[in-house]
This record gives C-alpha cells, sequence and structure tokens, in this order.
C-alpha cells in the first residue's frame, strides 16, 4: 500500500505544479502546463487508476474490512485509513469521471483539439465516433469492482465468484463482439482470445471446489488450468513483440533515411 500511495503522491504533485505557479503568480506557469500536456501527465494519474484498478480496489476494501476503532490510534493503521478513505472516494467518482471524459471526447472528436489532444492517449485505441465504443473503460472499471467487491466480501462464496467471472467475462465478450469498439482489428480479435481463454479458465476451476472431492483430478486439472494461462500468455507477449519489433525497426528506417537526407 504504501508503494502506491508514493506514486499517486508523485502524480498528484506534478499535476498540482500548474495550479500552484499560477496561484504565485510565476511568468513560466503556461510554459510548465504547455509541457506537462506534451508529455501526457494530466492523464498519467487517471490511466495509473485504470491499470491498478483491480489492486488498488482490494487493497481497499480489504482495509474497510479490517478497519476498527483501535486502528485509529495506530500511527501505521491511521495512515492505511486515510489512505483507504481518500481512494474509496476516487474508486467510486472513478467510472462517472471516466464516462463523462468519454462524452465529451466523443463530442469534441472534430471541433476541439487541445481537448482531443489531452485525452487521446487513454481512447487512442478506441473508435472515437461511438458513443457505447468511447464507454469500454468505464465497463472496465465497473468489471473490476465487481470482481474485487466479491473477491473481499465474499471469500467463502466460491460458487458465486466463479459464476460472477464467467458472467461478467461473458457480457464484455458480447459487447466487444456486437461494438467491435476498438480501432485495430488485431486489437479486438486478442480481446476475444483473452475473454474466450478467462472463461475457459473459469470453468476449470468448479474442479478446484467441492464438487470434485477427488485430489487426483484435481491435480490433472491443475496442469490444465496451467497450459490455459502459459497460452494466454504466450500468445499475448508474441503479439507484443512483433508489434514492437516492426515500431522498431520503422523507427530505425525512418531515422536513417532522416540521416541520409541531412548528409545530401
Amino acid at each position: 500500500m504504501g508503494e502506491m500511495f508514493l506514486v499517486e503522491l508523485i502524480y498528484l504533485c506534478f499535476t498540482g505544479l500548474v495550479p500552484l505557479a499560477k496561484w504565485l503568480c510565476i511568468r513560466q506557469s503556461e510554459r510548465i502546463e504547455n509541457y506537462l500536456k506534451s508529455v501526457k501527465l494530466f492523464n498519467s494519474f487517471l490511466r495509473f487508476y485504470l491499470e491498478s484498478m483491480l489492486e488498488i480496489s482490494i487493497c481497499t476494501i480489504m482495509t474497510f474490512r479490517l478497519m476498527t476503532a483501535s486502528t485509529w490510534k495506530q500511527p501505521q493503521l491511521f495512515f492505511n485509513n486515510v489512505w483507504a478513505l481518500g481512494n474509496l472516494g476516487i474508486l467510486v467518482v472513478m467510472p462517472f469521471t471516466v464516462a463523462y471524459i468519454a462524452m465529451q471526447f466523443h463530442k469534441k472528436f472534430d471541433s476541439d483539439w487541445s481537448y482531443r489532444r489531452k485525452y487521446e492517449d487513454i481512447f487512442s485505441e478506441l473508435k472515437g465516433r461511438s458513443k457505447l465504443s468511447m464507454l469500454y473503460l468505464t465497463f472496465f472499471t465497473l468489471r473490476r469492482y465487481a470482481i474485487a467487491l466479491c473477491l473481499i466480501a465474499m471469500p467463502d462464496r466460491f460458487l458465486f465468484q466463479i459464476y460472477l467471472q464467467i458472467l461478467s467475462s461473458s457480457l464484455f465478450l458480447l459487447y466487444i463482439l456486437s461494438e467491435k469498439p476498438h480501432k485495430n482489428p488485431k486489437q479486438g480479435k486478442l480481446e476475444v482470445f483473452n475473454e474466450l481463454t478467462v472463461s475457459a479458465a473459469c470453468y476449470w476451476l468448479f474442479i478446484f471446489t467441492d464438487l470434485c472431492p477427488d485430489s487426483t483430478r484435481r491435480y490433472q486439472a491443475g496442469w490444465a488450468k496451467v497450459g490455459i494461462i502459459l497460452t494466454n500468455l504466450l500468445v499475448n507477449v508474441s503479439v507484443m513483440m512483433v508489434e514492437s519489433f516492426f515500431e522498431y525497426k520503422l523507427k530505425i528506417k525512418t531515422w536513417w533515411i532522416r540521416r541520409k537526407l541531412a548528409r545530401m
């Protein structure tokens, strides 16, 4: 929890430079703001929460479950409680914030270039002209909330956890297949593959419950589940490595051409 707090604090300090500079009437405040916009720092804080949504949700809910009157009297636990309360506020607002930014991004897609530039790094892989496509990240956050809440609030309801994961994965898969929110068809196909492997891995979880008391079958099923997870990892890593290879190849080729033109 302490590491997450430090990352959040760094982001807040950098994003707070602009209002602080304007309040102090510093001449370079506009320059600082333009620089932070150019490096996409304003939406980095939002992206950090989107990427770490499940971990932050689990840590926050666990802290609330352990929160008592005595924990407020201990310095370290007091810090954890304050951190959890702050994160709870952000987590509650996050889906509505993402949905609002997405709708504004869709509305100003052709008219306001500065707004589009500010948040295009978050929605760069989505179809900006479709409202349902822009709600992809909102559904993503709500799904993470449901899983985290189920895991922590109902730790003994194993079957319910499995059913919830299968249901959320199926609904998300239906959304991806019907709406096709990604610009790149390859990214959409990869998302479909990921959801199918997640659903397949979830169905194997039934064997590890009391429905299958045979320990030998559980052991054999464990290897099958490991195979599903490894297949998912290998496919995703392979796609990432291939795309990175061609991207760097293009950058090197562009650099070489510019160097040749500069010598002419």
